[in-house]
C-alpha cells in the first residue's frame, strides 16, 4: 500500500495512534500510520543499568478487552507484567479511606501493570505485520502542512521530497503537542498543575499483595504500583516542583526512606532500584474533538492527572 488515498490517515505510532490504526484497519478502512516508530526501550533499560521502564502504566480490565480485541493483549501478557486485586486508598490529613477488591467485583483482577516499551514492542511488531501484509501502511514521515479538504479529501504535506497524502478523515494522535491540532486550527486551554511526578522502581521489604497502594499526602498523591516481582513497586508521587528536585537530588538511601515515610511503611523499608525521573504535570483540553475531517484523540485532544487516567 502506498503513499496516495486512504479512507483514514492517523498521525502519530505511540499506543493510542497504533491502535487506532489497528482498528480501524480491522474495520476494514484503508490506513496509513503516519509518524516515525517511537524509540526503543531506555537507554538505561537497554544499558541494563535499570531492571524496569520507569514509564510502567496501569492497565483496567476495559483496556485488556481493547487490546485483546486487537491481537496485542496474547503478546503483552506472554511477556513480564504485573496485576492487582485491590486497590487501598488512605489520607494523610484524615482517617478517610477507601478500599476495592476484585472478589467483590466478580473480576480476577482489577488491572494490570505493564512498562510502556513493552507494549509499543508489541504494538509495532502487529504493525509490520499488518503492513507487510498489505493491511495498512507505514509512511514515516513528518506532516509539515495540512488542507482541511471541506467536502474532499483532507491533504498531508509530508517532510522529504514534497510528499502529500490524501484522506477521507484525519486522526491526530500526535500528542498533547499536536501539530496536527495546531494546523487544524483547534484551540486549547489548559495549565500546569504546578505539580511534576516523580517516578522511580522500589524494593520492598513486605510483598504488595497484589495491590495497588495510594496515599494522598498535602502536596499530592503517591502511588505505589505493584510489578511481577512480589517485593518491587513501581512508584509515581506528584507533588510540587521544589519537592520534586529535592526528591531527585536525595541520595538514594534518602530517598528510599521518604518513600518509605510517605507511605506509611505499608510495605516495610523501601529501597530504591535504577534511576528516578520526573515530569511536569498540566491539564489541556481541546476546544473541539473533531474539526472538518479532523479528528483529535489521546494526548491531543485532553492531558489530565496521572491520578484520573
Amino acid at each position: 500500500m502506498a503513499r496516495g488515498a486512504f479512507d483514514a490517515a492517523v498521525v502519530g505510532g505511540g499506543p493510542v495512534g497504533g491502535c487506532c490504526a489497528l482498528a480501524l484497519a480491522a474495520a476494514g478502512m484503508r490506513v496509513a500510520l503516519v509518524g516515525p516508530r517511537p524509540a526503543g526501550p531506555p537507554a538505561a533499560l537497554a544499558a541494563g543499568e535499570a531492571d524496569y521502564d520507569l514509564r510502567v502504566l496501569a492497565l483496567t480490565r476495559a483496556s485488556e478487552r481493547i487490546l485483546a480485541r486487537l491481537g496485542l493483549w496474547a503478546g503483552i501478557a506472554a511477556g513480564r507484567h504485573g496485576r492487582f486485586r485491590a486497590m487501598r486508598v488512605w489520607d494523610a490529613a484524615s482517617p478517610a479511606a477507601v478500599r476495592f477488591d476484585a472478589d467483590e467485583l466478580g473480576e480476577p483482577v482489577l488491572g494490570w501493570t505493564v512498562e510502556q516499551s513493552r507494549i509499543v514492542e508489541v504494538l509495532w511488531r502487529r504493525l509490520e505485520g499488518e503492513a507487510e501484509s498489505g493491511t495498512l501502511a507505514l509512511v514515516p514521515a513528518r506532516v509539515e502542512s495540512l488542507e482541511p479538504g471541506g467536502a474532499g479529501d483532507a491533504h498531508l504535506g509530508l517532510d522529504g521530497a514534497g510528499a502529500t497524502l490524501r484522506a477521507r478523515l484525519v486522526v491526530a494522535a500526535d500528542g498533547a503537542d499536536s501539530r496536527v491540532r495546531e494546523l487544524a486550527g483547534i484551540a486549547v486551554r489548559g495549565g500546569p498543575y504546578e505539580q511534576r511526578a516523580v517516578v522511580a522502581t522500589l524494593a520492598c521489604e513486605r510483598p504488595h499483595r497484589l495491590t495497588a497502594w495510594q496515599r494522598f499526602l498535602p502536596d499530592g498523591p503517591i502511588a505505589l504500583l505493584p510489578l511481577d516481582d512480589f517485593h518491587r513497586v513501581s512508584i509515581v508521587w506528584s507533588t510540587t516542583p521544589a519537592h520534586a528536585d529535592a526528591l531527585l537530588e536525595m541520595e538514594p538511601e534518602a530517598f528510599a526512606g521518604a518513600v518509605t515515610e510517605a507511605a506509611e511503611a505499608r510495605l516495610g523499608a523501601m529501597t530504591l532500584e535504577g534511576p528516578r525521573a520526573a515530569y511536569a504535570l498540566r491539564h489541556q483540553h481541546a476546544a473541539a474533538y473533531v474539526e472538518g475531517r479532523v479528528a483529535l484523540v489521546g494526548d491531543a485532544a485532553h492531558v489530565i492527572h496521572p491520578l484520573a487516567g
